[in-house]
């Protein structure tokens, strides 16, 4: 079953898949869905409590975060528990606020855009991060790691 460090994990690399496509030009935030969430319909202490501590988590208890999912059980299910369905992340807000990295997030969109407004700096950078495709996938990382000024 999913923990709110498995979902703080997956939640970070979406992140930083985010900032990759930020870098790249593609800046419209995708919502993260994750709905291999390993929940199953059994009565389980183990679980009870990871579930209570996933919803404890949620943005409907936090304010801000990930949805839980919730997917009620059938008009004849002998166990009338509901499961997780899925965890989303809807908007970026709520993603930068969950890992708390609202301060990154500004700092990376000043020295981005320090970068792409400096044709020298850009040049190189982009140069030297389209021939390699390590740093291309890594530039958002490169950025983030890069006090410009």
């Amino acid at each position: 079953m999913i923990t709110p460090g498995d979902i703080q994990r997956r939640a970070l690399r979406h992140y930083y898949e985010w900032l990759e496509g930020i870098a790249a030009g593609a800046a419209d935030f995708v919502p993260l869905v994750i709905k291999r969430t390993g929940d199953v319909r059994t009565i389980d202490e183990g679980r009870l409590e990871t579930m209570d501590e996933v919803v404890a988590n949620s943005k409907s208890k936090k304010g801000y975060g990930y949805n839980v999912i919730l997917d009620s059980p059938g008009p004849r299910s002998i166990n009338q528990q509901s499961r997780i369905a899925a965890i989303e992340i809807e908007t970026a807000a709520d993603l930068l606020q969950f890992l708390d990295k609202n301060h990154e997030f500004e700092q990376y969109q000043r020295s981005l855009a320090l970068i792409q407004s400096n044709a020298a700096i850009s040049g190189m950078v982009y140069s030297k991060c389209t021939g390699d495709m390590s740093l291309r996938r890594n530039l958002a990382l490169i950025v983030i790691r890069a006090a410009f000024f």
